[in-house]
C-alpha cells in the first residue's frame, strides 16, 4: 500500500512540475495604472536628416477623480529633467484589461488600451488626440516576452489583412506602447516616439535598449546615440533608382520600381477617407510591397509622416514620405521620390 501511494505521489509530482515548473506565470499585473511611470523621448521633425528637437516627458499619477460614476487618476507630465513644472494631461482608469481616457479639455472617454484582445482578430480603434481620426487594427500576434526578468504580454498590431505586413503599434502588458504611453496606434507629434523607461513601484520594468539614459534634451546627442548605433538610415530615393546603403555594417541594395498613387488631393479627404499609394522596391534581389496613407494630415492640414512599417529580410523598413502629394494634376512617375526609414532587426 505504502508503494502505491508513493507511486500516486510521485505522478502527481511529476504533472505539478511538467504543468508549472517550465513556464513562469506573468509577473506583471495587468493594470498598467498603479504606481507607474513612463518616460518618452520625442525628436524630430520628422523626415529631417538631422535632429534639431529632443525633449522627455515624464507621466505619473497623482489622485483620483470621479466622472459619470467612474473612478479615474489624475496623469500629469513634467518636461523638465529636475521636475519643477507639471502639466495635466487627462483622466485614466482601466477596466477589465480595457484602459480609457478622457483627455484634457475633454468631457468623453476613449479606449486607450484593451490588452485583452486575441491573436487573429480585428479592432476599431478612435484617436483622442486626432479629431474623427478613426483606424482598423489587427491583432497580428499576442505572445509573452521576458523583459528584465518579467514575463509580459505582448501584442503586435497591423493593418487589417492583406496589408498586415504594416506594422501599427505593438502593446505590452502592464507598459503600454512602445512609442510611450499616451502615443498608442494613433499619434499627432510631427516627431518621432520612443519609450525610454517604465517603471513600476519604483523598479525599472522597461529600458530601451538604445538609449542608457531615461532623459535626453539635447538634440546632438540623441543624434550621436542614434547614429552610434547605425542601425537606423533614412534614404531618400527616385522612382527607378538603385542605390547602396550601409545598415550596422552591412550593405543593402535598394531599388524603386513601382508606384500607384491612389491618395486623393487633401482638399477631397473628407469624403474619401483611408486612400492609400502602393509602391514597390527591390531589397537585394527581393520585392517588396509597401504602402503610405494619404489624408495624413494634423488640424492645420500639415501631412505628417506615414507610421506603418513593414519587417522583412532582417530589416524594419517605413515608408514615411511620398513626395509629391497629389494635387489633381498628373504626376509622371519619374518625378516620385520615395523616403524610407530603415532599421536593422
Amino acid at each position: 500500500m505504502k508503494k502505491f501511494y508513493k507511486l500516486i505521489f510521485t505522478l502527481l509530482l511529476i504533472f505539478y512540475l511538467a504543468s508549472f515548473g517550465g513556464c513562469k506565470k506573468p509577473i506583471v499585473q495587468v493594470s498598467p495604472l498603479y504606481n507607474t511611470t513612463w518616460a518618452t523621448l520625442l525628436y524630430g521633425p520628422a523626415g529631417s536628416e538631422h535632429i534639431y528637437i529632443a525633449e522627455t516627458q515624464y507621466d505619473f499619477f497623482d489622485g483620483d477623480s470621479v466622472f459619470n460614476g467612474n473612478t479615474y487618476k489624475k496623469l500629469y507630465c513634467y518636461k523638465d529633467e529636475q521636475h519643477s513644472t507639471r502639466f495635466y494631461e487627462g483622466l485614466i482608469r482601466d477596466d477589465n484589461s480595457k484602459v480609457f481616457i478622457i483627455p484634457k479639455d475633454a468631457d468623453m472617454e476613449y479606449l486607450l488600451y484593451d490588452f485583452s484582445v486575441t491573436g487573429g482578430t480585428t479592432f476599431e480603434y478612435t484617436s483622442y488626440n486626432v479629431p474623427h481620426e478613426t483606424l482598423n487594427v489587427f491583432v497580428k500576434q499576442v505572445d509573452y516576452v521576458n523583459i528584465n526578468g518579467n514575463n509580459i504580454k505582448r501584442i503586435q498590431l497591423t493593418s487589417p489583412p492583406p496589408y498586415d505586413d504594416n506594422n501599427v503599434d505593438t502593446w505590452y502588458e502592464g507598459i503600454g506602447s512602445i512609442n510611450g504611453f499616451l502615443n498608442s496606434v494613433i499619434t499627432l507629434d510631427g516627431g518621432y516616439n520612443i519609450l525610454l523607461c517604465c517603471y513600476k513601484n519604483d523598479t525599472l520594468l522597461y529600458h530601451h535598449s538604445q538609449f542608457p539614459d531615461c532623459y535626453y534634451d539635447n538634440p546632438e546627442e540623441v543624434e550621436n546615440l542614434l547614429n552610434s548605433n547605425n542601425q537606423t538610415k533614412d534614404v531618400s530615393i527616385n522612382f527607378n533608382e538603385e542605390q547602396q546603403v550601409s545598415i550596422s555594417g552591412s550593405s543593402i541594395n535598394i531599388k524603386f520600381t513601382e508606384v500607384e498613387d491612389n491618395r486623393v488631393p487633401l482638399s477631397k479627404c473628407e469624403m474619401s477617407y483611408g486612400s492609400r499609394a502602393n509602391v514597390k522596391i527591390i531589397l537585394n534581389g527581393n520585392t517588396i510591397s509597401l504602402q503610405i496613407l494619404g489624408c495624413n494630415t494634423d488640424n492645420q492640414g500639415n501631412i505628417l509622416d506615414n507610421t506603418e512599417y513593414i519587417d522583412t529580410l532582417g530589416y524594419r523598413i517605413n515608408t514615411y514620405r511620398l513626395e509629391p502629394y497629389p494635387s489633381g494634376t498628373t504626376i509622371n512617375q519619374s518625378d516620385y521620390l520615395l523616403k524610407l526609414r530603415i532599421s536593422k532587426l
